[in-house]
């Protein structure tokens, strides 16, 4: 996400003028062999990441697994469709912009699983557990808890380590860009 912000407003030129150098020392098959590479990484990253779900969900949840995966690939279509399009709707710029978020949220939530699963292993302390419960007003096993990370009682260690990731991830955000 830092790396897209800073390159993200010359990189379509910097990639059309590389895939058509490509294209004329090689006659397209570089190009090819790239688009081939880079669709078989997005296929393991998907198989990877279904993994990590169906750990995290043993002994149960197939159904749900199978309408995620293919309301997730549904989506994708869409996007993809109406990006191509060029929505006069969603002007690029914001739809990166919504990206953005939304990876950065997904990273949270992956690192509050990753620190239960540490606290649960004994690797980390949980220091105070819980800090509060908030379970009244709002359960974690909602779409807000799976995807960004709430929790309703949270350990103080993820807790700590949670507001250090957002601290970083918007000092890293915010920082100047230094010129190369």
């Amino acid at each position: 996400v830092v790396w897209m912000r800073h390159h993200g407003r010359t990189l379509k030129r910097d990639l059309e003028s590389g895939l058509a150098r490509a294209a004329e020392e090689t006659g397209g098959l570089s190009a090819a062999l790239l688009a081939a590479i880079a669709v078989g990484r997005e296929g393991a990253e998907t198989v990877l990441f279904l993994y990590g779900i169906v750990a995290e969900n043993a002994g149960g949840g197939w159904v749900d697994l199978m309408l995620g995966a293919a309301l997730g690939a549904g989506l994708a279509v869409v996007t993809a469709v109406l990006f191509m399009k060029g929505s006069r709707l969603l002007p690029q710029r914001v739809f990166f912009r919504i990206s953005e978020v939304l990876l950065l949220l997904l990273a949270s939530g992956l690192l509050v699983s990753g620190l239960e699963g540490f606290i649960n292993m004994e690797w980390l302390p949980p220091l105070v557990e819980p800090v509060w419960d908030s379970g009244a007003l709002l359960q974690d096993d909602g779409l807000l808890g799976t995807f960004a990370g709430y929790r309703a009682r949270p350990a103080l260690s993820i807790l700590g380590l949670w507001v250090l990731y957002w601290i970083g991830t918007l000092w890293l955000l915010r920082a100047p860009r230094r010129s190369a």
